[in-house]
Order: C-alpha cells, then structure tokens, then sequence
C-alpha cells in the first residue's frame, strides 16, 4: 500500500512540473513572438516570469536570458551587467540555430559597448558575424551590422562604415522593414556627404523618400538637411531655394535646424534672412551662449553683411569656447584685425564724405570687400591650424600611452615569469632599456610634445616590427624545435612571432600592443585554426608556452 501510494504521489509531481514546464515554455514563446513590436510588455512579462519563481532548465533559462537581454536593449535600457547574458552565451555557443548563437553574440557585444569597451564588443560582433548566412532573422542581421559600423565609425575606418552600412541595407530590405532600411539608407547619405560623393548621396536619398509615408519625423528632418547640403555643396541654388521653404513649412519652428537654415541663406545671398534663422534659434535654445557652432555661424552671417565689428566679436566667442592652445595667437590675430579694420573704417569715412566723386566710392567698396574677404580666409585658416593640432596631439598621446602599457607589461613579464633561456631574456631587457631611456629622457625634458620627442615616439613605435622580429630570430636559436613546430603547422612568420610574444609570458591585450589592432580581432582565432585549437579548448597563451617547455 506504502509502495502504491508513494508511486502515485511521485507520478502526480512529474506531472505538475510538466505543466509547470509546459507553461512557461508558451510563455517565452509569446514573449519572442511580440518582442520587437511591443517590447515594454515583453519586460514586463519577463519580469513577471522571473518573479513567480526560478526558470527550469538550462535551456530555459538560457531562453530566458536572451530574451531578457533583448528587451532590455529593445527598451533602450543599456544594461552594463554581462552576468544573464553570459548564461546564454554559455548555452548558445554549444546549442541552439544560427538565430539563436547570433543573437546571444550580439547582445553581449552590445552590453560592452554599453560599458565603452568597443574591443570586446567587436570580438563578440565578429562571432556572431559568422552565423549570419545561416540565420533567418535579417532584422537582427542588420542591428548586428548597424552596430559594427558604429565602431568602425569611432575608429575612423571609413571603407568598414561604408561595408557595414551596405550590408545593413541589404538585410533590412530582405526582412522587408522599411522604417529599418531607411534608416540605413539615410546612413550611407552621412558616409557620401562626409566623402563628397553627391551622386551616390542623391540617389540613395531619392530612395529614402520612397519611403516617407512610414518614416519617423527625425529621419525626415536629417533628410532635408542632407538634401539641401547636396544642392548647396553642387551648385543646384534653384532647388535649394524650394527646397528650404519646403523644409520651414513642413516642420514646426522648435523642429528646425535654424542655424543649417542661416547656413544655407548665405549660400543664396540672403544675409538678412541668415540673421533672422539665428535669432529663432537663440530664442528656441536658451544655451546657445556654450555652443561654439553658433557664433561662427553668427561671424560668418555678419562677415557677410560687412559688419565686421560683430563678425569679429563673435568669433572671439567661438575661439574663447574651442580654442585655448593658441590663444596667444589668437590675440596677435585680433590686435591686427582691430587695428586694420580702425585704418579702413578712417578710410571709408573720408570716402563717403567725397561722395560725389564716384570714383572714391567704388574704392570704399573694394576696400571693404577686401577686408570681408580677408576676414573670410582666415577664420577658415584658424580652424584648420586649431584641427591639425588637435590631430597631432590626439595622436602623440595615443602613442604615448600605447608605449607606457608596452612598458608596464615587460616589466611585469622580467620581473615575475622571465624567460628560461638567455637570448629571449635578453631581447626583452634591450627593448625595455630602449623604452626606459625614452621616459627618461621626456621626464627630463618638461615638455608634452616638442618635435625632438615627437620624433623619437613615432621610432619607438615603428621599431615595434624589428622587436618581434628579434624575438622570432632569438627563438629559432634557441628553440628550433618549437619554431620548426609551428612552421610544420603551416603558419606564417609574422603568426610565429605572434607566437613568440605569447611564449615570452605577454597576454593577448599586450600582444595587442604590437599587432593591427584591426587583424588582432582574427589573429588568435587564425592561429588556433591552424593548431587545431577550438574557441573554447584552452588559453593559447597557456598552450604555446607548454609546448616551449615540452621542447626544453
């Protein structure tokens, strides 16, 4: 009887967690069915879910997490913490269709670009990247692809912009979302605006405009600016003129790009009308006084005008708000400015008081054109030295930094895990001697960024190739063995001194350091590839180094 009783109490449990099983499987099945149309409902759900009680089973759970994650996303809530996706990433990268592998690759790339770490972020695009020709879900293919552009973007690889944006369109379009594709669309508009491309530019937003009935107000409004650029910048003045009342009537005042409108006024010879566009802007934005966009627009609006005092004045504004490492030249500039413009404006009133005699008018005019003109050239001349600067420091400091890690991580390697044999030993303290004398010599010498430094940080940098190269040479000394190995395995001299680097104890960050930040991506995985080395088998820097011992 005990027996009967305990075999039906365990047949009535099996099949209240079957039901239970059931149900939430429905749930999530619901949930994926109207996420992307309805996403606040599809957290709340999830959340809902979540409360009731922990999810059964690792597939479930791993569901969970992906779906999670997506609404999360979807909700535009940019979550920093990889803990739930990781679950799926885990269960995904060994389970599952392609949909599902790339999606969990995707979304754990986005909550680290959430985090500002566009390294791992791109790492995990490009896992996901190679389930795309299996997957169905094309709309996740082209965020996928939207997202990689963005971080081409930031890196300022303007041919991966141009690949990551087409192949965005394309799979928006095969989703047949519309909104999506023009949106994308209105991408690659930027990227030929940007490159000069108005052909191309002018059909792709022809193609945006088919779509205008489903397309939110943002991208039409980025639609008209981009329009009315590509008349501006091709000479089409007719068409920008319709084009720019078309604009102001179509969309209310607090909408409109006004100080695009002041630019293209001028472009028409409409200064006061130019003038007019700045102050609706002033009076829609109240903090215009810290936008530094504004007062050169408003320098170049009275510039036209021949107000010079007010064209001067407001680009003492715009130089005070952007630029305080030539500000001793800038003063130079303005004394000389102010005291040429007093000497002209002498002469133009000694003009005017002949007005009589044509002749004096018509040279008060050229005089005056003269200095508009002048004026004209070199506020265009301050902005290119102001952005040179900022390039050749931005770049010296990238270096700089790039040279203090290279530093720290050989440090680290001689101190705590130095090589066995001498010769590697040796390689590694020659170059860390080189880069000591160097921070030596720039402490010393109380300075940021004089052209002797300068110099000597782009050699520093460049001799980075002669480094690894030495390390391959020390190594097929050394170790033949070990080198034979690899080339047995077929990879090549620059993948062997990739190698070497891992051998001598530096991480995959460091090794970074010396590599193509854009091959380091595939690198490893190459590598691996050719070791016969799955993604998940083991550390390839714990690897090559118990081979080296193996040989020793």
């Amino acid at each position: 009887m005990k027996t009967f009783q305990t075999t039906f109490l365990m047949a009535m449990l099996l099949m209240l967690c079957s039901c239970a099983d059931k149900e939430q499987t429905r749930i999530l099945d619901e949930v994926q069915s109207y996420i992307s149309e309805a996403p606040e409902q599809a957290l709340e759900t999830l959340d809902s879910l979540s409360a009731a009680g922990d999810i059964r089973g690792r597939e479930e759970n791993a569901r969970f997490a992906l779906l999670y994650s997506m609404a999360l996303d979807k909700n535009g809530i940019d979550s920093v913490d990889d803990s739930l996706i990781n679950v799926a990433v885990k269960w995904y990268s060994r389970h599952g269709n392609a949909d599902e592998r790339m999606k969990s690759y995707y979304y754990y790339g986005r909550i680290c670009q959430n985090a500002g770490n566009n390294e791992a972020a791109m790492e995990s695009f490009v896992k996901a990247e190679q389930y795309v020709g299996k997957a169905d879900d094309h709309v996740a293919a082209g965020l996928l692809y939207d997202a990689m552009s963005n971080i081409a973007m930031d890196i300022f690889d303007m041919e991966k912009v141009l690949e990551y944006c087409r192949k965005a369109e394309v799979h928006y379009k095969k989703a047949g979302d519309r909104k999506r594709y023009a949106y994308a669309l209105l991408g690659l508009a930027v990227y030929f605006t940007v490159d000069g491309q108005y052909g191309e530019l002018s059909s792709v937003l022809d193609s945006v405009r088919m779509s205008w009935d489903i397309i939110d107000t943002l991208i039409q409004n980025s639609y008209y600016q981009l329009r009315l650029g590509e008349f501006k910048e091709t000479g089409q003045y007719k068409k920008l003129k319709a084009g720019l009342e078309e604009y102001i009537t179509e969309f209310p005042r607090e909408k409109i790009n006004w100080m695009s409108v002041s630019e293209f006024y001028l472009t028409l010879g409409e200064k006061r009308l130019a003038l007019e566009a700045l102050k609706t802007y002033r009076e829609i934005n109240r903090n215009y006084m810290n936008e530094p966009s504004y007062y050169i627009h408003e320098s170049n609006a009275y510039d036209s005008l021949g107000i010079l005092d007010s064209a001067l004045a407001a680009y003492k504004k715009y130089q005070n708000l952007t630029d305080s490492l030539d500000m001793v030249i800038l003063e130079q500039d303005t004394k000389f400015l102010q005291e040429r413009y007093a000497k002209d404006k002498m002469i133009a009133e000694a003009k005017y008081r002949m007005a009589i005699i044509i002749l004096s008018s018509v040279m008060a005019f050229l005089i005056l054109a003269y200095v508009i003109y002048t004026l004209h050239n070199r506020i265009k001349k301050r902005e290119n030295e102001k952005r040179k600067v900022e390039e050749e420091l931005s770049g010296f400091r990238r270096q700089y930094a790039d040279l203090e890690r290279e530093k720290a991580g050989l440090e680290k390697i001689i101190a705590g895990n130095p090589p066995v044999d001498r010769q590697s030993k040796k390689v590694l303290d020659d170059r860390l001697e080189l880069l000591n004398r160097f921070f030596a010599a720039e402490i010393t010498s109380n300075t940021s960024a004089d052209h002797t430094v300068s110099h000597e940080l782009s050699r520093l940098v460049e001799d980075r190739r002669n480094f690894m190269y030495a390390t391959r040479m020390t190594f097929a000394a050394a170790h033949p063995k070990f080198i034979r190995m690899l080339e047995d395995k077929g990879l090549t001299e620059h993948e062997i001194e990739y190698c070497c680097l891992y051998a001598i104890g530096l991480s995959g960050k460091e090794i970074g350091i010396y590599v193509d930040k854009k091959r380091h991506y595939s690198e490893s995985s190459t590598i691996r590839k050719k070791l016969g080395l799955g993604e998940h088998d083991t550390n390839l820097g714990l690897y090559l180094r118990k081979l080296l011992a193996k040989d020793n």
